[in-house]
């Protein structure tokens, strides 16, 4: 539009409050028509939602004389309520990594750029050649409070590109800014190795798809991963941990906020978290998965037909997914068949064994907290059955109770109370 010295004014759904005025969009429309310029709808698919305006309304308020209009839909949006207006659709490629390469390259300095990790940024983070300047903007400013003579360093293209790719989930997800490591995971050699597998196939996935396995496969590209094993086996601290390794956000949906009663509503919330998650570059993890991703029904009645229809649609959306989606599960038997197939990888995070138990029991006390020489670690790790958030639970306990008892370390009278306590949570009386 600027090429024929046309204004644009844009209209952004997703950044309207909910209680925003509903002739707002008629009111854009008389304002564009007045100023001669150019109407720019983004979020345009949450006009399908008819408490915004109804269909044969907004064809009708669309279908004005010299009225331009220019609306930013996506693939699976329905175009039929306006087949009957003159428009002219336009596919928008995806931007490529070698595209993203190029137009940060171009717009850093030479000297700037061999210091910076091109390929990996532009591997977690999405940004277009819009919001570019204003991120590089940022990253500027985060440069100069830092070394105001300094010049421009990966970490603040790094901060400037997670704020911009940070989204509004509201009660369907929380985002977890990750500060574990693999270090602090407690876990085998096995699952270790398939943890710094699944980084991998993350880190190289674009590089790979580019050499041609794009054009190959198609459609499907997706890595996605099953965690399953009993609770408190770390599934969600390893997600958090690989979400760290990438350099992103973790982006835990809360499954009782997604699943509705009502027709149509469930899948609504999965299209709006995998949109925003697509956004914000970070990992989707769902935890306690078997509640949406359960066995598929026969279908006997509506409801049935369109609880299947929505595990479908999140089959498409799990294998066109551009970042890492992560499902964990206590009991791998009670999700669909039909997804087995469609994991990357499907990793089992067995009960400790006794050597992993003792090195738990020697890996989370704080510096600060003192113990009593006389604890035995080995003979702790023997006695006991437990996971990792088990023993957890039992030092922050064992902790608070010699507190109580106004001593300066903790003794085994405090341990063994402790763990006497988390026992009996899960039924077993003795320790």
């Amino acid at each position: 539009m600027a090429f024929h010295n046309i204004n644009t004014l844009t209209l952004d759904l997703a950044q309207l409050p909910e209680e925003s005025n509903p002739n707002l969009l008629i009111d854009a429309v008389r304002e564009t028509r007045l100023h001669d310029a150019c109407l720019l709808i983004r979020n345009f698919s949450l006009l399908k939602d008819e408490k915004k305006i109804l269909h044969s309304e907004l064809s009708d308020l669309l279908n004005q004389p010299k009225l331009r209009v220019v609306c930013l839909a996506e693939p699976q949006d329905s175009l039929m309520w306006i087949k009957h207006l003159p428009i002219v659709q336009i596919n928008m490629p995806v931007l490529t990594l070698a595209d993203k390469k190029t137009m940060l390259e171009a717009s850093l300095s030479d000297n700037i750029i061999q210091k910076i990790n091109i390929t990996e940024l532009c591997q977690r983070f999405s940004f277009t050649a819009e919001t570019l300047p204003q991120i590089l903007i940022e990253a500027n400013q985060y440069q100069i409070l830092q070394q105001p003579e300094g010049q421009l360093e990966e970490t603040d293209l790094r901060k400037a590109l997670s704020f911009r790719a940070q989204q509004n989930f509201g009660k369907l997800a929380q985002q977890i800014t990750p500060k574990r490591g693999l270090n602090d995971l407690v876990i085998s050699d096995t699952l270790t190795q398939q943890l710094k597998e699944i980084i991998a196939a993350i880190h190289y996935r674009d590089q790979i798809l580019a050499t041609g396995f794009q054009e190959k496969i198609g459609y499907g590209t997706g890595i996605s991963a099953l965690f399953y094993g009993e609770s408190g086996t770390g599934k969600t601290m390893a997600a958090e941990v690989i979400a760290g390794h990438l350099g992103v956000d973790l982006i835990k949906v809360d499954l009782s906020t997604v699943v509705n009663k009502y027709i149509g509503e469930t899948e609504k919330n999965i299209s709006r978290i995998f949109d925003l998650a697509e956004a914000d570059s970070g990992v989707l993890f769902f935890d306690e998965a078997d509640a949406l991703f359960g066995k598929r029904s026969e279908t006997k009645d509506a409801q049935d037909r369109h609880a299947n229809i929505e595990v479908s649609y999140l089959l498409q959306r799990l294998e066109s997914y551009p970042g890492l989606v992560i499902l964990a599960t206590n009991n791998r038997s009670h999700l669909d068949s039909a997804f087995n197939r469609r994991f990357t990888f499907i990793t089992r995070f067995a009960y400790p064994d006794e050597i992993l138990r003792k090195k738990m029991w020697q890996v989370i006390w704080p510096e600060q907290i003192k113990l009593s020489d006389t604890i035995d670690f080995t003979h702790l790790a023997k006695r006991a059955n437990l996971t990792g958030a088990n023993i957890r639970n039992i030092a922050l306990l064992a902790s608070m109770l010699a507190k109580n008892d106004h001593c300066n370390q903790i003794e085994n009278k405090h341990i063994n109370r402790a763990v006497t306590l988390e026992l009996n949570k899960t039924g077993r009386l003795v320790f």
